[in-house]
């Protein structure tokens, strides 16, 4: 899966499923073939698997640390594909080697004025290509661990998606939250220390959503690897 031009990120994990990956396909026909020629390469070590197709992501990057600054949000949700020149493409492939490259190597780069490349970066903002920077950080560096808490919940409606966002929020060791078509329809990713904070948490979300909760699980992650942040 590493070798796939799809996926972005893999990993393991120490409860129910053995193993993660993040794909990001174009449309419905480009996963399916993937997923099945996967499953048929691989059929004699897969015993079970879960897809979970995400419309809607949210990450809350630097709460674990009591930082008093303003914090950004990154948001990702259903919108209209746009095509993209090989230029534009350089460009985001050049950014996503180094995110902190200057202007003028990425003009180098496509043999280009500086002013020119800098249009260009700048429009990649307008359309939301470019959300913004973040810095991956080695979590496990610092004593923290990720945790998944897979919820399949009765409703999902806009005000309970907005709820549920204000609530992920504001909340301490939650680092990340996605809605998910099917039945696995909500993700909320801990970023925790100790494990009666993760415990804390859960009871926080449990407590929250109470009888909207039909069934839920917990995936202990480890080992994530960012093979990549574009599949081309």
């Amino acid at each position: 899966m590493e070798k796939l031009k799809n996926t972005i990120s893999i990993g393991e994990s120490l409860t129910e499923n053995d193993l993660f990956v993040n794909i990001l396909t174009k449309d419905e026909p480009e996963f399916n073939e993937i997923l099945f020629d996967f499953i048929k390469e691989n059929s004699e070590k897969i015993k079970n698997y879960s897809i979970m197709k995400r419309f809607d992501i949210e990450f809350y990057p630097l709460k674990n640390w009591d930082l008093k600054i303003k914090e950004n949000t990154y948001q990702i949700n259903n919108i209209l594909p746009l095509s993209i020149s090989s230029q534009e493409k350089l460009i985001l492939k050049l950014l996503e080697e180094d995110g902190r490259i200057k202007i003028i190597d990425i003009a180098k780069s496509l043999k280009i004025s500086a002013e020119l490349a800098l249009y260009k970066l700048n429009q990649l903002k307008k359309k939301e290509i470019i959300l913004g920077n973040r810095i991956l950080f080695n979590h496990e560096k610092f004593g923290y661990r990720f945790a998944n808490l897979i919820l399949n919940l009765k409703e999902i409606s806009n005000e309970t998606i907005k709820n549920i966002k204000q609530f992920c929020k504001n909340h301490k060791t939650i680092n990340a939250l996605s809605f998910n078509y099917g039945e696995n329809n909500t993700i909320i990713q801990f970023l925790y220390k100790e494990d009666s904070e993760l415990r804390e948490g859960i009871r926080n979300v449990k407590s929250k959503l109470d009888t909207n909760i039909v069934s839920s699980k917990l995936l202990l992650l480890e080992d994530e690897k960012y093979v990549k942040t574009l599949p081309f």
